[in-house]
């Protein structure tokens, strides 16, 4: 929130008197001619706020300077300045390194005894343009669409046999936030077929029980879990009898060759 400059101005106009019994007579003598007497101008005391444009705070530092009298003087800590100003009226310019410079024009008649609050605006720093390189290939949720789009996964999903349940997106991957390759199966309602599964395009067999030594391994993972993790995959496809697409009948399609064979279901698994 900017700051009110008014009590930063208030608190300067007791040194406004003191100012101008030093200041008055100066502007006078520069319309001192060399072959004659001063040409007399009337002057009239006002005091001068500067403040940042953007915070409101007040500037200590600034050069306020009437242009026609030639008068300077220099803010104070409240950002204020008592100055006589020529009564026919000013211009003022400020400056203030780190900032720009302004200039305004002021009425000065005698009866205008409002503290006068001006603004300026910091220079903001120019940035050097930074140029990057980068090597190598970075993968992305875009990258997941062009690769589902590239094997016809939308197409299949758009005007397939199956129902939205048999094709599961990353999109929706994402949104279960599943930890196991079982919790896909409970979510879409269609539980991933490992006896006739496919992953990228190759045939793969899942074991239901890992072995070591002859015996069951006790390992939190079996089968599809400890093969796979849902952070991996792309898509899914899940067909049931009769849904299957009829280019999984041939004998090359997608990244690999695979065929639905004579099995009730078939999973396809893409992988990102």
């Amino acid at each position: 929130m900017n700051r009110s400059p008014i009590p930063f101005i208030r608190h300067a106009v007791a040194l406004a008197l003191a100012a101008l019994a030093c200041v008055a007579p100066r502007a006078r003598a520069q319309h001192k001619s060399a072959a004659g007497p001063a040409d007399s101008i009337a002057v009239h005391l006002r005091v001068i706020g500067v403040f940042d444009n953007q915070t409101g705070e007040p500037i200590q530092g600034a050069e306020v300077k009437d242009v026609f009298t030639g008068l300077s003087a220099i803010t104070t800590s409240t950002g204020t300045v008592a100055l006589p100003l020529d009564t026919s009226g000013a211009f003022l310019r400020i400056r203030k390194v780190g900032y720009l410079m302004r200039t305004y024009p002021v009425q000065n008649a005698v009866r205008d005894t409002t503290p006068v609050t001006l603004t300026i605006d910091a220079i903001l720093p120019q940035l050097p343009t930074v140029h990057t390189r980068a090597r190598g290939m970075a993968r992305g949720p875009a990258d997941t669409v062009m690769r589902l789009e590239r094997i016809g996964f939308y197409e299949r999903r758009e005007y397939g046999a199956a129902p939205p349940s048999a094709y599961v997106s990353e999109e929706q991957l994402n949104r279960w936030a599943p930890t196991m390759m079982t919790d896909i199966g409970r979510y879409s309602g269609r539980p991933i077929c490992t006896d006739n599964l496919y992953i990228d395009g190759a045939r793969v067999a899942v074991p239901g029980r890992a072995m070591a030594d002859g015996r069951v391994s006790r390992v939190l993972k079996q089968g599809l879990d400890a093969l796979l993790d849902p952070s991996m995959i792309a898509g899914i496809e899940t067909y049931r009898t009769g849904e299957l697409p009829p280019q999984f009948n041939a004998t090359a399609v997608g990244e690999g060759a695979m065929s639905g064979g004579s099995s009730d279901c078939m999973t396809l698994i893409w992988t990102r």
